[in-house]
């Protein structure tokens, strides 16, 4: 898993080139906070698996999901995405679900987060 991962990290570099990149980059995020989301909460983690093993996908996770986010400006135009990525990231550093309202409240916060990240800060 940890090597589709990364495949999907250096297709971001190409996003430009598909079709329907905005798109295609927007289901990908949106994919992968669910992801992080469902396995950064400990009681919803698939059994079986080894905490250490679980860490290293979602971090790999968020990895390629910041790849995506920037290669341009496309999640301005997924408000829904960016709570989604706000909530994948509150959880993922604190292992609790946020409440929507708090997702939705901190927006702003997100934002700025991406506009430093892509102006190179």
């Amino acid at each position: 898993m940890i090597a589709a991962l990364r495949i999907l990290s250096s297709v971001s570099r190409l996003w430009n080139k598909l079709a329907v990149g905005a798109e295609q980059a927007n289901f990908l995020v949106v994919n992968l906070c669910k992801y992080v989301s469902s396995q950064s909460v400990p009681a919803s983690r698939f059994p079986g698996k080894d905490t250490k093993d679980i860490e290293e996908l979602v971090a790999q996770s968020f990895q390629c999901i910041s790849d995506w986010v920037l290669v341009d400006q496309w999640i301005f135009c997924y408000p829904e995405t960016r709570d989604d990525l706000l909530a994948s990231l509150v959880i993922g550093l604190t292992g609790k679900k946020v409440q929507a309202e708090r997702a939705r409240a901190t927006r702003v916060s997100v934002v700025c987060l991406v506009l430093l990240l892509t102006a190179g800060f």
